[in-house]
């Protein structure tokens, strides 16, 4: 006598439907995604990698430099500073800041006071600082200390370029007693980068390493590098130097304690991360900063020979060279000699404009230094989502303030559907900007593309996370102050590829096999003209509207290559799955998909005994299926895996259709034969 013992692992269950291979609208509305968050499915500087620095400060006895990260999911980020072994993690909290802090010693290449001498020119193995995140992050960097502080938003490594013009500003010290040197600090995110520096400034410009005007050197960064260039004496300058690299590089200029104009008391640090070529524009929207009684001073940078450059429309100048020297290649002016006001700056060519608020002596105007970047009309945006330097409760500056451009109504007042969305307890609250303050702000003289444009100042009321939003694309500077510092940047930055004619997405194909597995998947950037074609930007896998699937891709360099592979699987075949993924090119161009998974694991329940039993003696058992899925099951066929050892399954009422939540009996009879 034996006893026999059916566990429910002997049943296998043998499902043919169709694998979910689609772009399926069930429990997913696409729209409806791509509107909640635009700018994170468009070149921008939102992403999951960044790779900065932080030039020397004038060090006092507290001097922080602060990472403020914000994003719309909670997501790990981890910052490190390979070249120092140097490695700290936190998660975000959605739509509210975190801050992420490193000393002088960690984040600067070296240190330095006044009146220290600069270092030679050098690169600095490994002493890039590194973010990365799982999901898109902003960050914003500033370098604060007492009476010396400014900021720059960090542009992501799928938003950097191969070719720079620096903007800085000249060393007004005698550089004997004193240094107040400018830098340029060239961050390498890749293995064998070559990088070639040609000098710009002025005729009598030179750098700590001896390297003069229209001299290039050549350097070999591999991943995490940075190429520390200096200047060295009176009014020595780096603007319109110019970069080139085999791979992309980020690039940041700074001052260590700048007059703006020169000698016009007081000095402050100034930093600005330089945006690359590719993202230039031909109109810029230049605004007073609020307070002052002059307008600031700008620098306009070219990359073609014989650009002509205007103000308002007028001529202000015809350059001979592609940067390079100040008056050849670049003009630093101030921005009009009347009232401050609006202004646009254009060239028949793409330009570069960034903007340097005065010193306090200029207007006699509490104020401190600070450089901004312009973006371009060609980048102006739609939605944008940005944080300010400082958390919740303390440590950012006394005020912050948002110069809005945007495009007027017809009546020259604020269009009805500009807003502003105001953080609270994690979610966005929408405010027309037209129902908290009606006043339109100062107009623009001259209309763009046939569009009047104005400048509206906002002060936030608070740090923390905003949003603005316009069925018009629109452009926001945001810098503030504190008692003897400021700071600067814009607030947020489109970087499409401007020098590309592409609007077609990439093209993502893939089969799904019937256990959740996706090897074959291929995305590829269109159109198929190189010359138009932008190619890959980046490839986001949206982890909030996914779940139960595991997904990855193999790694490219943005915006160089077409085409790359990717791949998918199910974690747990035993429950349904779903992949959002979004694909995105460097002009812009997105394609999000979404696979699903919909899994035929039947539950089969309880194990079955048959006791003991005597040759010849048949039992007959009940057991139940159980669909514990959110969809119903075709089932064509079941199977018992030792169908030849006396086991039979005796109702075969197949194919049938097991709706959710539904169970079936069946009925199993043994035979015991030995």
């Amino acid at each position: 006598m034996k006893r026999y013992r059916l566990l429910s692992i002997l049943v296998i269950v043998f499902l043919c439907f169709y694998c979910q291979n689609q772009l399926s609208a069930k429990e997913f509305n696409l729209k409806e995604f791509k509107e909640k968050i635009p700018e994170l499915l468009s070149a921008t500087n939102a992403g999951t990698e960044f790779w900065t620095i932080f030039n020397p400060n004038w060090e006092t006895d507290i001097t922080d430099l602060m990472l403020y990260i914000s994003s719309q999911s909670e997501t790990n980020v981890t910052l490190e500073v390979p070249g120092k072994g140097y490695i700290r993690k936190k998660k975000t909290v959605p739509n509210d800041i975190i801050e992420l802090k490193l000393t002088p010693s960690l984040g600067q290449c070296y240190r330095k006071t006044d009146r220290h001498h600069p270092e030679p020119d050098s690169v600095y193995p490994g002493y890039g600082v590194h973010v990365f995140s799982e999901q898109p992050i902003l960050v914003l960097c500033a370098s604060r200390a007492d009476y010396s502080s400014d900021s720059y938003l960090a542009l992501p490594v799928s938003s950097l370029g191969n070719e720079y013009v620096v903007a800085s500003w000249p060393d007004i010290a005698d550089d004997s007693l004193q240094y107040l040197s400018c830098y340029t600090a060239i961050i390498s995110p890749y293995e064998e980068n070559i990088v070639s520096f040609t000098m710009g400034g002025t005729k009598s410009s030179k750098t700590a390493g001896g390297q003069l005007p229209g001299e290039t050197r050549n350097y070999n960064l591999s991943k995490g590098d940075v190429l520390s260039i200096t200047s060295l004496g009176h009014l020595a300058d780096l603007s319109g130097s110019h970069i080139k690299s085999s791979k992309p590089v980020s690039v940041i200029s700074s001052n260590f304690c700048a007059q703006v104009p020169v000698e016009t008391p007081y000095c402050d640090y100034m930093c600005e991360m330089e945006l690359p070529f590719y993202t230039w524009g031909k109109h810029y929207f230049y605004t007073p900063i609020y307070g002052r009684l002059k307008n600031s001073i700008i620098r306009i940078f070219t990359k073609e020979a014989g650009t002509t450059l205007y103000r308002d429309g007028i001529q202000l100048a015809k350059l001979d060279s592609a940067s390079g020297l100040k008056n050849v290649g670049w003009l630093s002016i101030r921005a009009d000699e009347g009232a401050p006001r609006p202004i646009v700056f254009s060239g028949d060519k793409p330009i570069y404009v960034v903007q340097y608020n005065c010193s306090q002596d200029d207007d006699s105007v509490q104020s401190d230094p600070f450089m901004m970047v312009l973006p371009p009309y060609e980048q102006f945006q739609k939605e944008i989502t940005f944080n300010t330097p400082g958390i919740k409760g303390g440590g950012g500056f006394s005020i912050n303030y948002l110069n809005l451009v945007y495009k007027a109504s017809e009546t020259d007042s604020i269009p009805e559907d500009l807003e502003i969305g105001l953080e609270q307890g994690g979610q966005f609250v929408w405010r027309k900007l037209l129902d908290i303050d009606p006043n339109p702000g100062q107009s623009f003289s001259i209309l763009i593309n046939g569009k009047k444009f104005s400048n509206k100042t906002i002060k936030l009321p608070a740090d923390g996370v905003y949003k603005i939003r316009a069925n018009d694309p629109f452009c926001v500077y945001a810098y503030g102050f504190t008692p003897w510092e400021s700071y600067g940047h814009p607030a947020s930055a489109a970087l499409w590829d401007l020098s590309k004619n592409d609007y077609i997405p990439p093209k993502p194909t893939w089969t799904l096999t019937c256990d959740g597995t996706v090897d074959d998947g291929i995305v590829e950037d269109l159109p198929n003209d190189s010359i138009n074609r932008s190619n890959l930007y980046t490839i986001i896998f949206q982890s909030d509207s996914s779940f139960n699937f595991e997904f990855q891709y193999d790694d490219f360099i943005p915006r160089e290559v077409s085409s790359t592979k990717w791949y998918a699987n199910v974690i747990d075949k035993r429950k349904d799955a779903k992949a959002v993924v979004s694909f995105i090119d460097g002009s812009g161009n997105d394609t999000t998909i979404e696979i699903n998974y919909y899994s035929d694991f039947l539950n089969i329940k309880p194990d079955v005994d048959f006791g003991k039993l005597k040759i010849g003696d048949t039992v007959i058992k009940e057991v139940w299926g159980y669909n514990e899925q959110s969809h119903p099951i075709m089932i064509d066929s079941l199977i018992l895996k030792y169908n030849d050892k006396g086991f039979e399954l005796l109702n075969q009422n197949f194919p049938l259709i097991l709706d959710e939540g539904s169970s079936i009996m069946f009925r199993l009879r043994f035979i015991a034969t030995k």
